[in-house]
């Protein structure tokens, strides 16, 4: 229901609408200077992208951004849904045009990044995904305006909204959607084998030991494996 509720356009009155409006050109305006976007130096399709954002500046962000990477072009901003949840499936509906693609590649990763909640190298994620580095390249030019990678060479989702999106049953689509307690389980059980193969020392300083001590203790319910967890116990109980 909220999903189909997501393409409808919701009309509210106010009083300061015409104040609201005046923030929301001055934003476009500091935000396409700094982006250099042409298109929108045009004060009319400004007017156009406040009516759809309803005041939402995270979907005018997401609609400058993709005007200026060439991803909407000038004559489809009539046609742009007008919610966030709206805007992502039409994101995906063009960056995953084969379906297929996305179950069986992009998916499994994203799963991961909405499991683990925080940035993973691109090792882990191989790693655990059994995932050629070649093959994860390829897979990277996909989703390359969806994640962000940081100086240490991990990878996330540029905007906490879209893990909200993808793992809101309701609000996401069908299509899209990613159920993250298998990847918990993953990424927990792939961690916990780690750590069980350095004797369990959270100060070693070998493969992986960022994310044992940083992300594992945040999965440990999703490890099944009561025997080692005792002798962990029992090792740091003095």
């Amino acid at each position: 229901l909220k999903q189909k509720l997501s393409s409808l356009r919701i009309i509210e009155f106010d009083a300061n609408l015409e104040q609201n409006n005046d923030d929301l050109l001055l934003f476009i305006e500091n935000y396409v200077n700094r982006k250099n976007c042409q298109i929108l130096k045009d004060k009319s399709i400004s007017l156009k992208l406040i009516e759809k954002s309803e005041g939402n500046i995270l979907y005018l962000k997401e609609v400058i951004d993709s005007i200026e990477k060439g991803i909407i072009d000038k004559s489809e901003i009539d046609d742009l849904p007008p919610t966030i949840s709206g805007l992502y499936v039409n994101m995906f509906e063009r960056y995953f045009p084969d379906i297929n693609y996305y179950e069986e590649k992009v998916m499994p990763i994203f799963e991961l990044l909405c499991a683990a909640n925080q940035s993973l190298s691109k090792e882990l994620i191989c790693d655990i995904l059994n995932i050629k580095k070649r093959e994860f390249k390829k897979i990277m030019t996909s989703i390359c305006s969806l994640v962000e990678e940081n100086e240490k060479g991990e990878i996330y989702f540029y905007h906490k909204s879209l893990t909200d999106w993808l793992v809101d049953e309701d609000l996401c689509s069908e299509d899209y959607f990613v159920d993250i307690e298998e990847s918990k389980r993953l990424i927990a059980n792939f961690l916990w084998n780690k750590f069980k193969e350095i004797d369990f020392d959270f100060f070693d300083k070998k493969e992986y030991s960022n994310e044992i001590n940083q992300l594992m203790p945040k999965l440990l319910d999703s490890i099944n494996d009561n025997i080692s967890i005792k002798i962990l116990i029992d090792k740091y109980k003095y």
